[in-house]
């Protein structure tokens, strides 16, 4: 087995590339973070994988730093060889990680290996889902439209409103987040619900990094729930990815919760396999 730990995002690609757009959707995650020659262990970020003799990729691994490590073992074929001498190689470098995010079946056996059968707690169950073509049916009043500066005003303090509602009480600040926002912003990639000229319900996609679009970052203010919205603001999301020559898009829904997994569906999502997030 051999272990190799990445300084850039092209190199890693260059050896792992192919094994993961094999299954692009669960893959989107990892396939994101594109940061081309720059030296991102410098920055804190982990890449690696582990290889066969043959220079086969086995197993491949990207964190970005205070985040779970997101882990991929080639066309979630199980080795517990490989993933057992990944362990091995981290506990000898020394590194930890906060938990692990990956298909169940390799989440589950990697947290068991490297923080012990009762160390590590589920915290979430996503749903990858996958639509070809879109529909909604009966949409809510309003319309579609690409987010614009002129939105920057509210959608900060949405995105923070997001984080609290899954949970994520926020890795970065405010000033943070409004970056983050305005950069999605200028690329074009997220989307608002508008009805009578006042926002509603937003959602975003991901960078353009194969065949796909990742429909994520779906938040509806509380006061404006269970109207449709969030449905119909997925849709437009989705189909406009679709028109600009995507061939399927993507979105992750929690397992757990068959109201918003039936939403979903109903637009023309459907599921095919499980990604468990797993805290240490």
């Amino acid at each position: 087995m051999i272990f190799t730990r990445y300084s850039s995002t092209d190199n890693f690609y260059a050896a792992a590339l192919k094994i993961l757009h094999r299954n692009e959707l669960q893959n989107n995650g990892i396939l994101a973070i594109n940061f081309g020659g720059a030296n991102i262990a410098a920055l804190g970020f982990f890449l690696a994988t582990v290889s066969d003799e043959s220079g086969k990729v086995l197993l491949a691994a990207l964190q970005m730093p205070a985040f779970n490590i997101k882990l991929y073992e080639t066309d979630n074929i199980p080795n517990d060889e490989a993933l057992e001498f990944f362990v091995l190689e981290l506990r000898k470098s020394g590194m930890n990680f906060p938990g692990v995010t990956g298909e169940r079946g390799t989440a589950e056996r990697f947290a068991k290996a490297f923080a012990g059968d009762k160390n590590y707690t589920k915290q979430t169950s996503v749903n990858l889902m996958r639509a070809d073509r879109v529909e909604i049916k009966a949409a809510p009043p309003g319309f579609g439209r690409v987010a614009t500066a002129q939105d920057m005003h509210f959608l900060p303090f949405w995105y923070r409103e997001l984080d609290i509602d899954i949970g994520d009480l926020s890795r970065i600040s405010l000033i943070q987040q409004e970056g983050m926002v305005s950069h999605i912003v200028q690329q074009k990639r997220l989307f608002i619900w508008e009805k009578d000229g006042v926002p509603v319900s937003m959602a975003a996609h991901s960078p353009n990094i194969g065949n796909s679009a990742l429909i994520s970052q779906v938040y509806t203010p509380p006061f404006y729930r269970n109207r449709g919205y969030g449905a119909a603001v997925v849709a437009y999301a989705a189909s406009s990815c679709l028109a600009d020559g995507k061939e399927f898009c993507c979105l992750f829904a929690d397992a757990e919760n068959p109201v918003s997994n039936g939403i979903y569906q109903k637009i023309g999502f459907r599921g095919i396999g499980i990604v468990d997030e797993l805290k240490f």
